[in-house]
């Protein structure tokens, strides 16, 4: 007998071939040739146990679970974790067809149609005795990259989705404590505040209403009348309000400083800067507030460098190449008039509708 041998068709099919004597007439042995479909997972079944077992042993290191299935949908081949996972003997699903898996409930999805009609990789989730379990299969092929068999891959994710939901969680008493905290700030922001005027309780009415907003906002009024409180009382009462508010006094700051404090500065960036460098206000300020008091003191080319830097959403320091991205509220006072200002042509009309988005 002759076998273990294959024929390949130009159609591209795989065939066992058999050759064995039929009969032998007048000396002469007449032989009989017998092609079968060849089946791969039959070869395999029959070939070098040793090799099976070094296998076998490989894949039942991997911590996933492993099942090999046929393009016919018999399971051929597992390993140990994947067994653990879904309570299964390996008596029980020997050469079983995966619906077999299924009518018994050690699984609810089969991937192995799926993979094989799409003809692609195919992940979808299970759960299995109170486990999530990630499926993935992976389209197993000849050498004529004809699908044979899928590779299904479990991995166990019930740790990452209760951390995960643990996370949600968190997330979730985070904002709730921070709205309290807010709420708390609030409270004790308004017990800070005396006043029997009727117009100023209006006041501070408004900016409770205004600082549910994100938007910019300018006080106007005469030295002393509480500018920054009103300020700070603004911020208290905002969304940032457990960020820094950054006070900066544009009058009292001098002109040949204001640039660097504002911007800050790399090391090195000019004669006598820090080798540190500096960070400046602005960033200092980033996700929170800054207030700018004396606004109206601010020279001409620092206008046009803080216009762009509420236009743009960033500042680049001093001597530096790279844009840090800003997310503040900018609040500012006067007590100058700035319409007069821009009139006079020594306050940026631009700026200042910048500014004054809520009066």
């Amino acid at each position: 007998n002759i076998s273990g041998c294959q024929v390949v068709k130009q159609s591209g099919k795989n065939y066992d071939l058999f050759i064995t004597p039929s009969a032998s007439i007048q000396g002469q042995t007449e032989y009989s040739i017998f092609l079968k479909a060849a089946d791969p997972w039959e070869r395999w079944s029959k070939g070098d146990p040793n090799i099976r077992f070094m296998i076998q042993e490989v894949i039942d290191c991997i911590a996933d679970g492993i099942i090999v299935v046929d393009a016919d949908g018999y399971v051929r081949q597992t390993n140990r974790s994947y067994e653990l996972m879904v309570d299964i003997n390996k008596e029980e699903y020997e050469d079983i067809h995966v619906q077999s898996l299924l009518d018994k409930g050690y699984t609810h999805t089969s991937l192995t149609p799926m993979v094989v009609k799409q003809n692609q990789t195919v992940t979808v989730v299970d759960v299995r005795n109170d486990k999530d379990l990630l499926l993935t299969g992976v389209p197993f092929r000849n050498n004529q990259k004809k699908i044979i068999g899928v590779i299904c891959n479990v991995r166990d994710v019930s740790d990452l989705q209760q951390l995960k939901r643990e996370l949600d969680e968190s997330k979730k008493n985070e904002r709730k404590f921070r709205e309290q905290l807010i709420k708390f700030s609030q409270q004790q922001g308004e017990k800070n505040i005396i006043t029997k005027s009727k117009k100023m309780r209006q006041i501070f009415e408004l900016a409770q209403r205004v600082a549910l907003t994100t938007s910019s906002v300018l006080i106007l009024g005469d030295s002393g009348v509480g500018k920054g409180v009103l300020a700070e009382f603004i911020h208290n009462h905002s969304k940032r309000a457990d960020k820094p508010i950054i006070t900066v006094n544009c009058g009292a700051i001098p002109e040949s400083l204001i640039e660097s404090e504002l911007f800050g500065y790399e090391a090195g960036a000019f004669t006598g800067a820090s080798k540190n460098g500096k960070i400046g206000l602005f960033e200092l300020a980033n996700h929170g507030t800054i207030f700018l008091d004396e606004i109206g003191e601010l020279p001409s080319n620092m206008q046009v460098k803080i216009l762009q830097t509420i236009q743009d959403g960033n500042v680049r320091r001093i001597g530096g190449k790279k844009l840090i991205k800003l997310d503040i509220r900018i609040i500012s006072a006067t007590n100058r008039n700035l319409e007069e200002m821009i009139r006079e042509k020594t306050f940026r009309e631009d700026l200042y509708y910048r500014l004054n988005v809520v009066p």
